[in-house]
């Protein structure tokens, strides 16, 4: 059974956000990659108790809730680096605000659709390099997106697929197949 982890959340927002999607909300099209992105995302924001998409860039849900809830990430963060402070909820803004920064800039450079379809003879070094950066920062990227995940699901809550379809009518669409056919 297919499941929706916070890690999906947080890659839904990457795509989102490299397609523009926060700033050209009203501009989105019935029908189009971005809408049933959108669509997926209010869903999510509703269950992972973020607000309302038009909102999200101020993070005011980290300000919703309490210091005992980030627990998980002070956790996860002594695993990756000793913390000699107290934090609070401004701290782990700042520490969003920054590593959603960072992955977003990160998500830009790594992923590439446009150069895998043209691919071929010596037009794919470029192709080559982007796989091998993404190789090196693999493990980088994956501890970013543990944390921000935690960020925004401290006790990492994972969704059954179906569920969120037949509850909330979850668009169930392949985005990245929608995506392409419309390249």
């Amino acid at each position: 059974m297919e499941k929706i982890t916070p890690k999906d959340v947080i890659h839904k927002i990457l795509i989102f956000n490299n397609a523009n999607g926060f700033e050209e909300l009203e501009k989105i099209q019935d029908k189009s990659f971005l809408f049933f992105l959108y669509k997926q995302l209010e869903i999510l924001f509703e269950i992972y108790q973020l607000g309302k998409i038009d909102k999200f860039k101020k993070f005011d849900f980290i300000f919703e809730r309490n210091d005992n809830d980030f627990k998980n990430v002070y956790k996860f963060l002594e695993e990756e680096m000793v913390i000699n402070e107290s934090s609070d909820t401004t701290s782990i803004y700042i520490l969003f605000d920054e590593l959603l920064l960072y992955r977003t800039l990160l998500f830009a450079i790594t992923n590439h659709f446009k150069s895998v379809l043209s691919a071929n003879g010596i037009t794919r070094y470029p192709y080559l390099k982007n796989e091998k950066i993404k190789e090196i920062l693999k493990n980088d990227i994956e501890n970013i997106d543990m944390c921000l995940s935690l960020i925004i699901s401290p006790n990492y809550e994972i969704f059954e697929l179906e569920k969120l379809i037949q509850k909330y009518n979850y668009p169930n669409i392949d985005l990245e197949r929608l995506y392409l056919d419309n390249f």
